[in-house]
């Protein structure tokens, strides 16, 4: 067995007085590569040798083809994509929406058992599946693309990780969506919503800020009194869209409405369901 201890880059021997704390290493060259790193949670040479047979029956499914058959969608988004989702997304609320539907289908399915067909199975079942927010209609071909993408990156990540060779979703076409709306309000339906707003303050401010500032609603409702520097002019935005947190200018409307957020200790925003409460208004 190829495992040995190696204390301050030198390999060594039993005899040598650091042998206790010294760490157990794997080196082994199969098919042409080497396979060298340290096995920093073994503590005997029978632990270290069962984990060097372990990364070598890895390696060798992985060499040739041999598939995993005991990881579950599930135990991978719990392992490794919700890691992932924390340190690349900003709607975390969205994915773990998106998670959850996707696991009401799957279940406890590996991720080696699922093919081209139960992703378009999947996308099937949830085209036909109601909307929550608008009853008597169905999710949009938008919403549920971006379910499936998700779906997408979590079998790339499995390929990352040696799990699956190929990314079933590659094989299944997105839904066609429709063109955006293009809808332009006239005066009149520009004085009628103002005179709406204006039954509620804190809508209304929330507006005012959103015409006023190039900020997405998330960013907006993310706002705190830490972030605003009235001094400069200026407001420190968190990211979103894979953009960097950035600052943004404050013109005399928005740092009047933040102003009076303020004295008022509505910062953050304490709204709960945005699209409820402009649905009311």
């Amino acid at each position: 067995m190829a495992v040995y201890k190696r204390y301050k880059g030198k390999r060594i021997s039993s005899s040598h007085p650091r042998y206790a704390d010294a760490r157990w290493w794997i080196y082994k060259r199969l098919k042409g590569k080497t396979i060298h790193q340290s096995i920093p949670e073994a503590k005997t040479k029978q632990e270290a040798e069962l984990a060097e047979r372990q990364i070598i029956k890895a390696s060798f499914d992985h060499s040739y083809k041999v598939a995993d058959t005991t990881t579950t969608l599930a135990a991978f988004i719990e392992q490794k994509y919700r890691s992932y989702v924390e340190q690349n997304n900003v709607n975390k609320g969205a994915k773990d929406l998106y998670i959850r539907l996707l696991l009401e289908h799957f279940k406890k399915q590996t991720l080696g058992s699922i093919s081209p067909q139960d992703c378009r199975d999947c996308r099937s079942k949830l085209q036909n599946r109601q909307n929550k927010r608008k009853k008597g209609s169905e999710l949009s071909p938008a919403s549920i693309n971006r379910i499936m993408s998700t779906l997408s990156k979590i079998f790339s990540l499995a390929c990352e990780e040696g799990i699956l060779d190929r990314n079933p979703m590659q094989y299944v076409k997105a839904l066609p969506e429709p063109p955006p709306r293009r809808r332009l309000l006239n005066e009149k339906q520009k004085e009628d919503l103002w005179t709406e707003l204006e039954k509620d303050a804190l809508l209304y401010r929330l507006i005012v800020l959103a015409v006023n500032l190039p900020l997405r609603r998330g960013q907006l409702m993310a706002i705190t009194e830490d972030f605003i520097d009235f001094e400069h002019e200026q407001v420190l935005v968190i990211g979103s869209k894979g953009r960097p947190p950035r600052l943004v200018p404050l013109n005399a409307t928005a740092t009047k409405v933040l102003r009076a957020m303020i004295a008022d200790k509505q910062l953050p925003f304490p709204i709960k369901d945005f699209r409820k409460r402009w649905y009311t208004a």
